[in-house]
């Protein structure tokens, strides 16, 4: 398993890294935000209990190299 790879992330692992992470800028497209992000290797990161976003609700994005 290579030391990118999501499934090898645990959840603690993974809040501690969000603190060091900058802020993600999203690009607005034609295609919509989230359908690129569904094509990206990463992880959305919404608040616990959140099931759904809205317009200008900010999140925590992780991309993998």
């Amino acid at each position: 398993m290579e030391a990118g790879d999501w499934r090898s992330w645990s959840s603690q692992s993974l809040l501690s890294n969000l603190q060091s992470l900058p802020p993600a800028r999203p690009i607005a497209t034609k295609s919509n935000l989230i359908f690129g992000l569904v094509r990206a290797d990463g992880i959305a990161c919404a608040p616990i209990g959140t099931d759904r976003l809205t317009a200008g609700a900010e999140i925590a994005v992780r991309l993998f190299d």
